[in-house]
């Protein structure tokens, strides 16, 4: 079945507030279509008379092995979809060698989760006002085997979805963030007419003031590596990697935040570009980036490129060790050198050293 098939059939069956939180965008929704204008403008560059006969499509990415450069994203409430909530979505993950990352207002405790999966899980957070909070779920999470933190950074607090305000939508009873007490999700579930729950709980709990500083407290609660999603910008990148970050997500929250704003394909070059230009020189830890669109090249190993991978499926990629090829004297550019940088766009933006 194609993806549109699936979706089809999901609108049929689901409750039509449900579908509609699922499926909708904030503002115009103009991000909505932008997204998927800006995948189908993504093209092949293929390739010829290279020795396909064994493909294998798998990478690393922060020590985890993946059988493709695919991962689930993290999206709350599964429960809305199917009684088994994030326990199903973790099982068919695991069987399809992908990375789940599980929301912090997943439907099923993180415990559960992690009992279900067979691939690497990593656990998404909003910055919440209650610091304590969200220390306790690291905790759980690093007991748990969580391998990653993803910090969300283009939501300081829920954007109006029109849809939603329409409905006044709310997460219904039988449904719950049960990893967070009842008490932090209380306004999640109070329905008012022309208002959405799910911002009014953001405008109480999400705390709107913090800066990249506030990303030293985050990294001295855990051994964790911590991602940030939601870059869109080169600036933004180059100030990631400078504050320690280990990977990046350029995302736009699925066109769910911030109307009109660029759509994540066409932010790849700038803050994988951006980010490498900001990295401390000398030191070999390397931090993965990750998009939600099409990776436009691979990395180069052992001096020679190897075919990108395509689609519409979020795309990651942790090229690990890159190694350069020297050019004979007589063949070098002008302007080159043994060892010297090359331009930017030659370069692998998938790779940002930290």
């Amino acid at each position: 079945m194609a993806l549109h098939t699936y979706e089809a059939a999901a609108e049929e069956r689901l409750p039509g507030p449900v579908w509609d939180f699922f499926a909708g965008g904030s503002g115009t929704e103009s991000m909505l279509t932008a997204g998927r204008e800006a995948l189908d403008r993504v093209r092949l560059r293929p390739r010829c008379l290279v020795d396909v006969s064994r493909c294998d499509p798998g990478t690393h990415l922060l020590g985890a092995r993946l059988a493709a450069p695919l991962a689930v994203a993290p999206m709350a409430y599964h429960q809305l979809a199917h009684p088994e909530g994030e326990v199903a979505t973790a099982r068919g993950a695991g069987e399809a060698g992908a990375l789940l990352t599980v929301s912090m207002f997943a439907s099923r405790t993180l415990e559960d989760i992690a009992a279900a999966a067979s691939g690497p899980l990593w656990l998404q957070l909003y910055w919440l006002r209650r610091r304590e909070v969200m220390r306790d779920l690291i905790r759980r999470a690093e007991a748990a085997g969580f391998r990653a933190l993803v910090l969300t950074v283009d939501a300081p607090r829920v954007a109006y979805r029109p849809r939603d305000a329409a409905n006044g939508f709310a997460v219904p009873p039988g449904v719950r963030a049960v990893n967070l007490s009842t008490e932090v999700m209380a306004a999640s579930h109070g329905s008012r007419a022309g208002e959405s729950a799910l911002a009014r709980h953001s405008r109480e709990q999400f705390d709107a003031s913090i800066t990249w500083e506030d990303l030293a407290w985050l990294r001295e609660v855990t051994s964790l590596p911590v991602v940030l999603k939601g870059v869109l910008t080169g600036e933004d990148a180059e100030l990631a990697v400078k504050h320690g970050v280990s990977g990046l997500i350029v995302s736009n929250h699925g066109g769910r935040q911030l109307d009109f704003a660029r759509s994540a394909p066409e932010c790849l070059t700038e803050a994988g570009a951006q980010g490498r230009a900001g990295r401390p020189r000398g030191r070999g830890r390397r931090a993965a980036r990750l998009r939600d669109g099409p990776c436009p090249r691979r990395p180069l190993r052992g001096g020679r490129r190897g075919p990108a991978p395509q689609g519409p499926a979020a795309r990651l990629a942790d090229p690990g060790r890159r190694t350069r090829r020297v050019r004979p004297a007589h063949r070098r550019r002008p302007g080159r050198h043994p060892g010297q940088e090359a331009p930017q766009d030659r370069t692998l933006a998938a790779v940002l050293p930290v």
